[in-house]
């Protein structure tokens, strides 16, 4: 990795082979672990461990952050090792937590998340043009800085949302993205 975090294709929409492997992996555990549902459910379990764990971890992080420009310390390496060893240990038990909490709040069924579940990938494989565009399109703007960022968000979520329903839900591309092609939720013509 260029830095001391996860790279992003920032700079091409090349794949990294390090960012790649890390999440093919991270995948590959996921994939693993659905299919037994002892061990999911022990991996998901909320303890007041794993929270105290995922806290310890998330300071630590952000005081080691503070190295990272530093090349010149005398101890730079094992100040990086240290943020590497604990950034897994963050994002393992913010994985962890998530998927409890899920599991937890997220019982039964309920129309309205999985149709987020379902245009989820496609959000996120749409997101970052359109952030990009609407930074550019917001950068000059004499708006305050927060209302900038929540209109980029909501202004992306709901094309992304739009065009997900209008255009990939229904059509092979959602079969793709979701196993089966689905009928629209928003603009269903066939009610």
């Amino acid at each position: 990795m260029q830095h001391w975090g996860i790279d992003t294709p920032d700079k091409s929409l090349v794949p990294l082979i390090p960012v790649s492997l890390l999440y093919g992996g991270c995948f590959l555990f996921g994939w693993l672990l659905q299919r037994q549902s002892s061990l999911m459910e022990r991996f998901s379990q909320l303890t007041w461990g794993k929270f105290i764990l995922c806290f310890i971890s998330i300071m630590v992080a952000v005081q080691l952050s503070s190295f990272e420009m530093k090349l010149g310390h005398p101890d730079y390496i094992l100040l990086k090792t240290g943020f590497m060893l604990n950034y897994a240990i963050m994002m393992w038990t913010l994985v962890c937590i998530a998927i409890g909490l899920c599991r937890r709040v997220f019982t039964g069924p309920n129309k309205f998340i999985r149709y987020i579940a379902d245009s989820s990938y496609w959000l996120y494989l749409i997101h970052l043009p359109l952030v990009i565009g609407l930074q550019i399109a917001f950068a000059e703007l004499p708006i305050y800085w927060f209302i900038k960022l929540v209109s980029i968000f909501a202004i992306t979520v709901l094309i992304s949302m739009l065009f997900y329903d209008v255009f990939i839900r229904s059509t092979f591309i959602g079969a793709i993205l979701n196993g089966k092609r689905k009928s629209r939720y928003l603009f269903n013509l066939n009610k």
